[in-house]
């Protein structure tokens, strides 16, 4: 009868113990959840007033100081006329002056 009942404690305590663990790691697993979705939210919030021009975090640049610029367009972007003349269209609006275009291999 000792034996039984020194068995059954020590499941006992051994099962509590697993739901106290238990408990412990759906807690730890809220906590890490709640600070990712936190942290999420204020990368997304920040996007949001940078974007709407609220929070002023990127200077002007100085173009006057710019001699050339150079980008890089995929084969695919570069059958397609259309993005090419806006996108020219938009670097001689924001005052870009000289620029060239390469296609991934590096050619002109």
């Amino acid at each position: 009868m000792c034996i039984e009942f020194c068995i059954l404690q020590s499941l006992q305590e051994s099962m509590s113990w697993m739901f106290i663990l238990s408990i412990c790691w759906r807690l730890l697993h809220l906590l890490i959840s709640i600070i990712d979705i936190g942290s999420r939210f204020i990368q997304v919030l920040s996007c949001h007033i940078t974007s709407s021009g609220f929070w002023g975090r990127h200077q002007v640049l100085n173009l006057e100081r710019l001699q050339c610029l150079a980008i890089v367009v995929d084969s695919e972007e570069a059958k397609n006329t259309t993005k090419l003349k806006q996108l020219l269209q938009w670097l001689s609006e924001i005052g870009v002056n000289h620029f060239i275009l390469y296609d991934m291999e590096g050619n002109t």
